[in-house]
């Protein structure tokens, strides 16, 4: 797979968000490289996105992939006839979205990108439980370990779904990993298919999460705050609210998901797909206020 660098730079460009480089840097433990987080900015210097990897490159594709996700819902928010099309009205938002460079691969990713928010809702507003796993039984590399050795403790869970998919029912799995720290919670997930596992970018997810934490507590108050910034910040203060919520939701009787919107973006990048995939049943990620544990 080629990619035309220039033309992604201009696409990008193109929706006026001002790419200019992309920054990389090592993760190091004890002067060993456990993996690599790479960045791309605009022109003002703002990170548009990033990926983690214990592989550089890996981590650079998944930076350039979600850059060109987030360029790709801009441009659809403002034809209204693709935002229709999208229901970019209704979920305003890039929850289902998945952008990469191997079609099938990024059509699935996206169908778990819609069953993952899904299961949040379903989990959080309707109430079905998970499974909470003994953490002896959870595997991770290395560089997922080093993120987990950054909390006070960890829990894990899952759950087993099943998802109708062009008629067919199709098996997933729902991971999610919370990191305790002081008094707080620091949540993340993925849902995946077949017999990959999630539980590492579980973890990437409550890091970041954690760090985005601890970032917001060196910045101004009067700076622009956004629903789930103010979310993050609430349960990294009210942990202890959200476990005790966890801990009274016990019914594991799941409904199966069903698929409202799965469709490709018209795209004129060569080796570039972005799909989108919104289940029915869910509440939008972006619903409620700080109190509402989705992240």
């Amino acid at each position: 797979m080629i990619l035309d660098g220039r033309a992604v730079q201009s696409f990008i460009l193109d929706s006026g968000i001002g790419f200019e480089r992309i920054k990389e840097q090592p993760i190091l433990k004890e002067g060993r490289v456990l993996g690599w987080h790479s960045y791309c900015f605009s022109d003002s210097n703002y990170p548009i996105s990033g990926g983690t990897h214990p592989r550089r490159e890996i981590a650079r594709r998944i930076a350039i992939a979600e850059a060109l996700e987030r360029v790709v819902v801009e441009k659809l928010s403002r034809d209204q006839s693709l935002k229709d099309r999208f229901l970019l009205d209704e979920f305003p938002s890039s929850s289902g979205f998945a952008a990469g460079f191997d079609n099938v691969t990024t059509k699935n990713r996206a169908i778990c990108e819609g069953v993952e928010r899904w299961a949040w809702s379903q989990w959080v507003d309707y109430e079905k439980g998970l499974i909470e796993e003994n953490p002896l039984s959870v595997s991770m590399d290395p560089l997922s370990q080093y993120f987990m050795s950054q909390f006070d403790d960890t829990k894990f869970f899952s759950k087993d779904l099943t998802v109708s998919v062009s008629g067919r029912p199709f098996r997933f799995k729902f991971y999610v990993v919370i990191g305790l720290k002081g008094d707080g919670v620091f949540p993340g997930s993925r849902v995946t298919s077949g017999k990959l596992m999630g539980w590492d970018h579980g973890i990437l997810e409550a890091w970041r999460n954690f760090n985005n934490f601890e970032v917001s507590q060196k910045k101004s108050n009067e700076e622009a705050k956004n629903w789930l910034s103010e979310r993050v910040k609430y349960y990294g203060r009210n942990g202890k609210k959200a476990l005790e919520r966890i801990s009274q939701i016990q019914n594991q009787s799941w409904p199966e998901g069903q698929i409202r919107l799965l469709s490709a973006v018209p795209l004129e990048l060569q080796n570039v797909h972005v799909w989108r995939c919104l289940l029915r049943d869910f509440l939008p990620w972006q619903t409620g206020d700080e109190t509402r544990f989705v992240i």
